[in-house]
Parts: C-alpha cells; structure tokens; sequence
C-alpha cells in the first residue's frame, strides 16, 4: 500500500511538471483579424532596399535522426536579386538577378533554362517571401498565429503544382522587429527544411559583385 502511494505521489510531481511546462511554453493562438499585421509586414518590406545575413538551414529527415544541417551566407537587393550561398559543409549558390537565375555546385556553374517551370516557380517563392509579394500570391491562404515573442503566418498551397510538393511553408517574425527570423518548408513526404536567418542588416550598401558573379 505504502508503495503504491509513493508511485501515485511521485506521478503527481510528474504531471505537474509537465502542465506547468506546457502552460509556461511559447504557444501560439489565431490570430483573427490579421489585417493590421499584414499591412505592417508589407510596410516594412516596402522600406527594406537591402538584406545581408547569415543562416543556418536545418534539413529533417524520416531517413536520419538527426537534422542534416548546413550554414552561409544570404543577400537581397531590391527588388529582384538573391545570393543565397551555401559554405558549409560543401559550396552551392544560388544567384537570381531579374529574370536570370544561376547556380553553381562546388565550383562548378550548371547549366539550367531560367524561364523552366520548376526555377521560374522556386524564384518567384523565394523572391515573394523576401520582398513581401507572398501576400499578393493567389498560390497561398495565408492564416496568422501569435506567441508572446513571434508571429507565425502559415501558408497554404491553393494550387496543385505547389501542393504537390509542400502541405505549408511556415513564415516567423520577431514580434519586436517584424522582422523575418526564419523560414520553413514542410514538403509533403513528411520531411521539413528550415532556415533560420542570424546577423541580419537591412538597408546597406552591397557590392554589385554579390549579384553578377558566381
């Protein structure tokens, strides 16, 4: 008898420590009526010229148990050119200026149709998430959550091509800043993919090279 109170006592501890984590942790609620946010976040990306950062991209796998993880070096320059280059642990860029889009593989450039469905498509994304036209695309619905720190915009593919790849691509901002603090793509195999962005500056000068050289 003594033994099964001391178990039952010490499964009290136990659930009290849980609630009290979970009632403690950073949870977040809908946010219905998401019309101010919105426009504050296009606002600020309508004043935004210039982007450098670091990031860290975070690939979880079904195949591993561990996230496979990667690190670079991100620029955007307004209104339509991205570096987004790899260092770790091998060398990948990825270069869009205006309608050119190139990529280079440890070195080496590789040959790709920038007008091909599947770039054309992944520029567009990238391009819209950086310079705010997301909220403009009919690809996506976009429904808004808020923790105590971060706003999270969730956003749903509403078209076939994209939903073939992605159930939500999931946007998360500083509610401090508004600034972006990450992004994460949930592909429809169950694998996600997220960067996370850390270093960031806004509004600098930035060498031209960044966009015209691999």
């Amino acid at each position: 008898m003594r033994k099964r109170k001391e178990l039952f006592l010490v499964g009290v501890v136990l659930g009290l420590v849980v609630l009290t984590s979970f009632i403690s942790s950073d949870q977040f609620v809908l946010i219905k009526n998401d019309a101010v946010l919105l426009k504050q976040l296009s606002d600020l990306s309508a004043k935004t010229n210039s982007i450098s950062s670091k990031f860290t991209q975070e690939k979880y796998m079904a195949v591993f148990t561990t996230p496979q993880v990667s690190n670079g070096d991100f620029y955007y320059q307004k209104n339509d050119k991205v570096r987004w280059e790899q260092v770790k642990p091998n060398n990948f860029v990825i270069l869009i200026n205006g309608e050119s889009v190139r990529i280079k593989d440890n070195g080496v450039e590789k040959k790709i149709k920038s007008n091909g469905r599947v770039v054309s498509f992944a520029k567009d994304m990238l391009l819209g998430i950086v310079n705010g036209d997301y909220q403009k695309s009919k690809a996506f619905k976009i429904t808004s959550f808020e923790s105590s720190s971060e706003y999270k915009l969730a956003m749903l593919p509403t078209v076939d091509r994209i939903g073939k790849m992605f159930t939500s691509i999931e946007l998360r901002f500083s509610k401090e800043t508004l600034r972006l603090k990450s992004i994460t793509f949930f592909e429809t195999n169950g694998d996600h993919e997220k960067m996370i962005f850390t270093d960031v500056k806004y509004n600098l000068q930035l060498d031209q090279k960044l966009f015209n050289n691999l």
